[in-house]
Formats: C-alpha cells, sequence, structure tokens
C-alpha cells in the first residue's frame, strides 16, 4: 500500500475487536496459566491472523515471539484466548529466520510459516 507521500506504508495491525465480534459461540474458559485476557493482548500482541475463524495468531511487540490461541470467554465475561500448548514458536538470533517446533503437526497450521515469513517481510511496527 503507498502512503499519499510516496512511501510505503507497512499493513495495519488486525484488530482483536472485531476478530471477537465476528467470532459465535465461543466457549467458557476456566482462568488459569495458559488463557489471557483481551486486555493483556492489546498491551503486548499484534494480532496477524484468524485462523477457522475461532483461533488467533499473534506476534509480540518485539516480533521475538508467536503464540497461537482459541478465543474464548472467561467466567467473569472477559474475552480470552486459550494458548495452544501444542506448538512453540521461536525467533533464533537471525531475525529473518523463524524456527517452527511442532510438538503434533497439523497440516491445516502449516499456513503459519506463511504468515511468520510474511511478517518478517513487512512488519507491523
Amino acid at each position: 500500500m503507498m502512503s499519499p507521500s510516496g512511501g510505503n506504508v507497512p499493513p495495519r495491525p488486525m484488530d482483536l475487536d472485531q476478530a471477537f465480534a465476528n467470532a459465535s459461540n465461543l466457549p467458557t474458559i476456566e482462568e488459569r496459566v495458559g488463557v489471557m485476557s483481551i486486555d493483556s493482548m492489546k498491551r503486548q500482541w499484534h494480532l496477524l491472523k484468524v485462523i477457522d475463524g475461532s483461533r488467533l495468531f499473534l506476534v509480540h511487540f518485539s516480533r521475538q515471539s508467536f503464540i497461537l490461541g482459541t478465543m474464548g470467554i472467561r467466567e467473569d465475561g472477559k474475552r480470552c484466548i486459550d494458548i495452544d500448548s501444542q506448538i512453540s514458536l521461536s525467533d533464533p538470533e537471525d531475525d529473518n529466520a523463524v524456527e517452527i517446533v511442532w510438538r503434533r503437526r497439523n497440516p491445516a497450521m502449516q499456513s503459519l510459516e506463511a504468515c511468520i515469513a510474511e511478517y518478517l517481510q513487512n512488519p507491523l511496527i
């Protein structure tokens, strides 16, 4: 996308509120380790992609961590995600490469590799 001055403008982060508004039938999630509120997400993470209408793929503001989680509602009514512990995503010393370690290979999640590569080529921050 080009700015009025002719320079490239990085893509805007996707809106977390809109992602939750578009989701339907969100499950109730018990508050525990591995559950993150929407307020914490907004303070520390950019939303990169919504997967299957109910999973969020986020990148930390530092660009060194990525998480994947399922949207839900905590028992107190606050929107949140339950972070998927079946995959870990880490940024090695090379800022242009991201190593994805799959504990359980899932073909539907392979598109995340392309999403990460695209983000690193044209970061939001």
